[in-house]
């Protein structure tokens, strides 16, 4: 009986790490192609449930972020022009957050609302 072992790569994606015959030292195989493992809906959902998580944990440190830069303006605790400047990085970042929240939103409702699976191009955010 051959065994092949897998290394996880990118989401759902894996490459042959080793292959052995018997449950000794397995041999490395290098340069073998990458196989795709097709993942449950349940799965995918929970793997992008993660993701939209973590996107709306980003985004609301962001907005607390540029809340906290426009008051430390406000109160003049933060002079010109850096105050300036760095609420209008923390602004920024927030919409950057923001963006990034509601494209996971999308993909995420999607998924689960209609059963499309995203694209390959969502994993980098690249449409």
């Amino acid at each position: 009986m051959t065994l092949c072992i897998l290394r996880r790569i990118w989401g759902f994606r894996y490459e042959v790490f080793a292959v052995t015959d018997t449950l000794e030292t397995p041999k490395i195989v290098p340069g073998l192609e990458m196989h795709v493992v097709r993942p449950s809906r349940e799965e995918l959902e929970n793997v992008w449930r993660e993701r939209l998580n973590e996107a709306l944990r980003q985004y609301r440190i962001a907005k607390l972020d540029a809340s906290t830069a426009l008051i430390q303006y406000r109160q003049g605790e933060m002079p010109t022009p850096d105050g300036n400047f760095a609420f209008r990085k923390a602004a920024e970042a927030e919409n950057r957050a923001f963006a990034e929240y509601t494209r996971l939103l999308s993909i995420f409702n999607d998924l689960v609302l209609e059963g499309k699976l995203p694209d390959s191009g969502s994993l980098t955010g690249i449409s």
